[in-house]
């Protein structure tokens, strides 16, 4: 469970539609908040404290949670990862609670994780916590971090300590035999022109006479030895290994593989029994061997991790942060917005900055627009009055109404086979930005692809020029730049600004 509340508020960062993380995130262990707090802002203060003091609560979470949204594009993922244990409660929180040492190893480790992914797949922390987000539902098996204590005893399969090493070692299975099983199933043989059942004592092979079945047992006796070569090779200085004293059929392989070890580093210890334990079953703490330092192997092994930590900053590094294409065509690339470059939204809102009659007015128009170019339902009025409702426009009906007349008549007499409005783009740009925006309509004519945006500004006055608008033109370079760097378009690209409040457009 707490994995996946760590997974939930990951997601969170990078989308706040998801409804469920933000749940998780807005709640114990991230934050101190209860339900007052987190629905706190649609409550009235009316001078009460108590709200009030949820309000502020609510806001400083929020806050926390914005500037690492806003933050993740310029950092590596696993940083992002880290800063949501370590400036949320979260870290706190399971450091001091049961088992804290190694439930703060885990979500470290599914830190390193996403870090590990983001590089080895080239994902930014939107793509890779998209990927990670599966988990919730379907949690994947990871292996559990070294516990802090020395003394800590590790209870583990012979598969899972491969690749490890201890200073000490116990073989449990005293009655495992030597002999591999085949049952339980068909089997194809290695040449693939055989089969071989072995279930419930129940013996076959096809064809009959070639001897399939003893080939499988023997190649299933061979794996399992080589599995136990494994276990018994992973102790560094002690190796223990029980015999059973018990006489049962067939031939065990722990005896089997200790017949071929040097006597001489072989000690027998006293049989454990339950009515009279022997005396090392009593004994305190056993002496431990020293350790001499290896100072050559030390510098091996630190020079190696300062290498893979280099490694892993360069290849975790972002490779662009996203810029919107309006904020790069006025050269303001160094701005830092609270919201999302690539946010359809918030980039019309971008785009309705010089209307004649304001943002919101230049929002509702090219929301009506976008309405009508779709397939909305309804007419232009329709359009607008839903456009308006969005966007809290309360005046100036009748002139949104017009200007959307005038561009949907405009667009109409450019013709075109296809056509598609909110075109989203993207272009790598110097500096290690990402040039996000949106075309307002993209159309395709024979032999030609048609670039409009629509500007709700005053109209051009008679023999002006685009150059006349060097911050427009430069928007429409970028957006012609992105769709050629795609790869796509081949043929011409003609780009112009439509002006809505007469339809006259304006050609790059």
């Amino acid at each position: 469970p707490l994995v996946r509340q760590y997974l939930l508020g990951l997601r969170l960062l990078a989308d706040r539609s998801d409804g469920v993380a933000k749940a998780a995130l807005l709640r114990p262990p991230f934050f101190g908040l209860d339900l007052l707090d987190v629905v706190a802002r649609r409550l009235p203060a009316n001078g009460d404290a108590e709200i009030a003091a949820a309000q502020a609560r609510l806001e400083e979470a929020e806050a926390i949670v914005r500037e690492l949204r806003r933050d993740r594009h310029a950092k590596p993922p696993i940083e992002t990862a880290i800063d949501l244990i370590e400036r949320t409660a979260l870290g706190r929180f399971v450091a001091t609670g049961p088992n804290g040492p190694q439930a703060l190893g885990t979500l470290y480790q599914v830190a390193f994780e996403l870090g590990r992914r983001a590089a080895e797949r080239r994902l930014d922390f939107d793509g890779v916590t998209r990927e990670m987000r599966a988990w919730v539902d379907a949690p994947i098996k990871l292996d559990p971090p070294d516990a802090e204590d020395p003394e800590t005893v590790r209870v583990m399969t012979i598969h899972q300590a491969k690749g490890l090493e201890f200073p000490v070692v116990v073989l449990w299975d005293s009655f495992a035999e030597e002999k591999g099983r085949v049952d339980g199933c068909w089997r194809v043989s290695r040449s693939g022109d055989g089969l071989v059942l072995a279930m419930q004592g129940l013996e076959a092979e096809m064809p009959p006479g070639r001897g399939l079945l003893d080939l499988e047992k023997k190649a299933a006796t061979a794996e399992r030895q080589r599995l136990y070569y494994v276990g018994v090779t992973r102790a560094r200085d002690l190796l223990v290994v029980p015999e059973c004293e018990v006489a049962a059929p067939g031939a065990k392989i722990l005896p089997t593989m200790m017949k071929g070890a040097d006597p001489d580093v072989i000690e027998r210890a006293e049989t454990y029994r339950r009515e009279t334990p022997p005396a090392w079953a009593l004994a305190g703490e056993s002496p431990r061997p020293g350790l001499v330092a290896d100072a050559a192997l030390q510098a091996r092994i630190e020079g190696a991790e300062g290498a893979f930590c280099e490694a892993l900053k360069v290849a975790g590094a972002p490779l662009a942060v996203p810029t919107a294409v309006t904020a790069a065509a006025r050269g303001a690339l160094g701005e830092e917005a609270e919201e999302d470059a690539d946010e359809t939204p918030r980039e019309r809102v971008r785009k309705a900055e010089k209307s004649r009659y304001g943002r919101v007015f230049g929002s509702t128009v090219h929301r009506a627009i976008e309405l009508a170019l779709g397939g909305a339902r309804g007419g232009v009025v329709d359009w607008v009055r839903c456009a308006a409702s969005e966007h809290g426009l309360a005046e100036r009906f009748e002139e949104a109404v017009g200007d959307v007349e005038q561009a949907l008549a405009a667009v109409g007499a450019l013709g075109g086979r296809e056509s598609q409005s909110e075109y989203p783009v993207c272009l790598l740009a110097a500096g290690g930005r990402l040039l996000v925006g949106y075309i307002d309509l993209l159309l395709a004519r024979d032999g030609e692809m048609v670039v409009i945006d629509f500007k709700t500004d005053a109209p051009p006055q008679s023999g002006r020029m685009l150059a006349d608008y060097p911050e427009y033109g430069r928007q429409l370079e970028i957006y012609v730049e992105a769709l050629r760097a795609t790869g796509l378009v081949e043929g011409r690209v003609r780009a112009g600004l439509l002006f809505t409040a007469s339809g006259e457009i304006l050609w790059l």
